[in-house]
């Protein structure tokens, strides 16, 4: 009785997961087929990523020979697209100000003005993070000043260390307002 129980529960495990393995392939299928590609093109231009087709998320999709050249059409007309505006001046300087890594993707064109803008936000990203790197470096100073379980001399050396971080991130401070000034940058907050 047992083992007759346990039979039918292995079968029946056993055609889930069989009925399972046969309705993956449908959903990638149906997802090529509603995916917008001039649009996913679109996206990973605007990341600033590299022209490559199939995208990884979608390499079944290349499989799909009645579709395939469409979609491969649509990706790369979204792609040239997206790639015209993230290839701006203005565009580039956000990029490297937020720190992104840029892969000379851009079109000659527009090439030179977008690295120029890049260079000069990966500059003020740089500026920034030091002196973030600084404020908490200083912040743990602090705590370990309001600690007394550290002696005297312990404290006062802490408390140098301290004072010569603020010296530092006033400099650092001061140029980046001075590389602010001289590139004739006014949107970014310090």
């Amino acid at each position: 009785m047992v083992k007759k129980n346990l039979t039918i529960a292995l079968a029946l495990l056993l055609s889930f997961f069989f009925k399972g393995c046969s309705v993956a392939p449908k959903k990638v299928k149906n997802s090529c087929l509603t995916t917008n590609w001039f649009l996913l093109g679109q996206k990973a231009a605007n990341r600033g990523s590299l022209y490559s087709w199939p995208p990884k998320s979608f390499k079944t999709c290349s499989k799909n020979k009645d579709h395939h050249i469409g979609w491969k059409k649509s990706f790369k007309k979204g792609f040239n697209k997206g790639l015209a505006k993230f290839c701006k001046a203005k565009r580039g300087f956000s990029f490297g100000l937020q720190g992104g890594t840029y892969k000379f993707n851009c079109p000659k064109n527009l090439a030179s003005h977008f690295i120029s803008e890049y260079k000069k936000g990966l500059k003020v990203n740089h500026y920034k993070k030091e002196i973030q790197k600084i404020q908490q470096r200083i912040s743990i100073l602090k705590k370990s000043l309001k600690q007394t379980k550290f002696s005297r001399k312990n404290q006062i050396e802490n408390f140098a260390k301290m004072e010569s971080l603020y010296l530092k991130k006033r400099e650092v401070t001061q140029y980046l307002k001075q590389f602010l000034e001289r590139k004739k940058i006014k949107s970014v907050k310090l």
